[in-house]
C-alpha cells in the first residue's frame, strides 16, 4: 500500500486523479475542522478562566487586609526652596478596615522637631492588587503615601516623594 503524507494524514492514491483530489480536499477539510473545534473550545473554556485569574490577581487585597495597628518608621528628605533637608518620622496608627485611620507620630526636619507624639487622622483606599494610597498629615501638610503590602498585610512599605519607610503590624 502506497501512502503520501500531508498534514500527518495518510492519503491513499486512487487510480482516478479526480477522486484523489476529492480525497485530499475532504481530509484537509476534516483536519481544518478539527483544528477550528480545538481553537473554539480553547476560547470558550480559556476566556472565562483568564478573566477569573486576572480578577483574582487584581483583587488579592481589600481594605480589611490592612486592618489593624501598625508601627512605622521612615526616613528621607524634604525640599525647602533650594535646600534639601533630612526628614525622619516614627509612630503608630490603627486602620479600621473601612478606609479610615488614626494614630500618633513624631517627626523632625533637619533635626528640628515638627511633631511630637501628635495625634492624626488619615484616610486610605485600595488602588489595585495590594497597593493602597493614604492621605495623612506630615507637619502642617496633607501628603499622599503609596502603601505596598502582601495578601497577609503583616508588613507594609510606604513611599512619598523623598520619604520611604516600613510598617509592621502589632
Amino acid at each position: 500500500m502506497n501512502h503520501d503524507m500531508w498534514c500527518s494524514i495518510p492519503i491513499r492514491k486512487e487510480s482516478n486523479p479526480k477522486a484523489n483530489t476529492m480525497l485530499i480536499r475532504s481530509k484537509f477539510f476534516l483536519a481544518i475542522s478539527f483544528l477550528a473545534t480545538i481553537f473554539l473550545a480553547a476560547l470558550v473554556i480559556g476566556a472565562p478562566l483568564a478573566r477569573e485569574i486576572n480578577a483574582q490577581g487584581a483583587n488579592k487585597c481589600s481594605l480589611r487586609t490592612i486592618k489593624g495597628t501598625y508601627l512605622f518608621e521612615a526616613r528621607g528628605v524634604v525640599k525647602d526652596g533650594q535646600k534639601t533637608l533630612a526628614y525622619a518620622e516614627a509612630g503608630t496608627w490603627t486602620l479600621d478596615g473601612a478606609g479610615n485611620a488614626q494614630g500618633l507620630y513624631s517627626a523632625a526636619v533637619d533635626g528640628a522637631v515638627i511633631a511630637s507624639q501628635e495625634a492624626f487622622t488619615a484616610t486610605y483606599q485600595l488602588k489595585s492588587g495590594c497597593v493602597f494610597t493614604a492621605l495623612a498629615p506630615v507637619g502642617d501638610q496633607m501628603v499622599e503615601f503609596h502603601l505596598y503590602t502582601t495578601e497577609q498585610g503583616t508588613t507594609m512599605t510606604y513611599f512619598s516623594p523623598g520619604v520611604s519607610g516600613t510598617q509592621f503590624k502589632r
